[in-house]
Parts: C-alpha cells; structure tokens; sequence
C-alpha cells in the first residue's frame, strides 16, 4: 500500500481546527455554568416598642402632621392682637388720677364735727337746686379736709354738662357757703362717673 505522509501546511490547518473546536467547547461550557446563589438576607433591628410579637397584630404608629411655619401675616396679626390687649389692661392717664385722688380721700379720717355738717348741706343742694336735679348721685361724703360727690356720667357729654351746671350751681347756692371751698371735677370714663371734690374752706385741695 501507498504510505501518505502530512505536510507542514496540512499540519497547520489541523492545529488551527483543533484550537477553533477548544475555544467553542470553552465558550459552551462557560454559557451554562449555574449562577452564584444570592447573598443570605441580614435582619434588620428593629424598635421594641413597634416590632411586631408573634401572634399578635403588629402596633400602628400614628403620624403627627407638620405644622405649617406661620407667615408673616399670622405673626403680625398675632402681634397686633397681643398689643390691643395690653392696650386694654393699660388704664388711661385720667383713671390713674381719679384712682390716685380716690386713695388719698380714703386714706383720711372722718372729722365727726365738721363732716356730718358739710355733708347734709351738699345733699341738700343736691335736692334743692333745680339745675343738679336731673344728675344721678352715686354717694355723698366727707372727710377731714374735703368732701367728695361720686355722680353717674356713662357719656362725655353728661360729664361736661354736670361740670357746667354744678360749678354755676355751688358758687350761689345759699349766698355762696361754699365760695371758698376749691373744687375739682375727676372723670373715670372707663366705670361711667364723675368725681367731685369739694375742700373744707379755708383748706388746699391736696390730691396729689
């Protein structure tokens, strides 16, 4: 029989064949390789106080909406509002002085000689003058050194008319008794009255 032998170009070839048919096997089998299992999941801790317990259904937390943040509006309107209040506790200079005139009155003493006198003539000229007659008195009495007439003004106007009607009424009533007496007239718009302050004569009005 013949005897064939390969040449160095046959040779070639069938290596070049022999890694082609290598690389295809290792491209197969790297294709079909099973993939890694996934990584074990890691318990999270959670709060005692909202973990849920075994039987039992879990807890609800509930939400708390967020307050809106005030805008400048509210707070200037929270402002004004809280300025009118001290506005309103704040009392007038003329309440201070009626207040202040109120307490040195009280603070005397009642001269039993002198008072229950002065103070009968003043009622009478409260009931006898026709020009007081339609005023309504709240108290009339006196002290050591003066006398004091609380009488209902609710208005401005009956303030000023009861101003007018009694200084033109006191300076005449009975011959002028009470001529030299000083006086002076107080108004506490905020209770509605009017104060008048009569001096024993001959005695400074002294108030403040």
């Amino acid at each position: 029989m013949p005897r064939y032998t390969l040449g160095s170009a046959q040779i070639k070839i069938l290596v070049v064949i022999g890694i082609c048919a290598l690389a295809v096997a290792y491209a197969i089998f790297k294709g079909t390789k099973q993939p890694a299992p996934p990584a074990p999941l890691v318990p999270v801790a959670s709060n005692p106080a909202t973990a849920p317990v075994p039987g039992k259904p879990p807890k609800l937390v509930p939400l708390t909406p967020n307050k809106p943040a005030a805008g400048k509006n509210a707070v200037a309107a929270q402002g004004s509002e809280e300025n009118a209040e001290d506005d309103a506790q704040e009392p007038s200079p003329e309440q201070k002085t009626y207040e202040k005139a109120a307490e040195v009155f009280d603070g005397e003493s009642v001269d039993d000689e002198w008072a229950p006198q002065y103070q009968e003539e003043i009622t009478t000229m409260f009931g006898d003058a026709e020009a007081l007659s339609q005023v309504s008195v709240n108290s009339i009495e006196c002290r050591t050194s003066m006398c004091r007439v609380v009488v209902f003004t609710p208005t401005l106007v009956e303030a000023n008319q009861l101003n007018s009607v009694f200084y033109a009424t006191i300076g005449n009533y009975k011959g002028g008794i009470f001529k030299n007496s000083n006086i002076m007239g107080l108004n506490n718009f905020a209770n509605g009255v009017t104060a008048l302050y009569i001096a024993k004569p001959g005695t400074e009005l002294s108030l403040f």
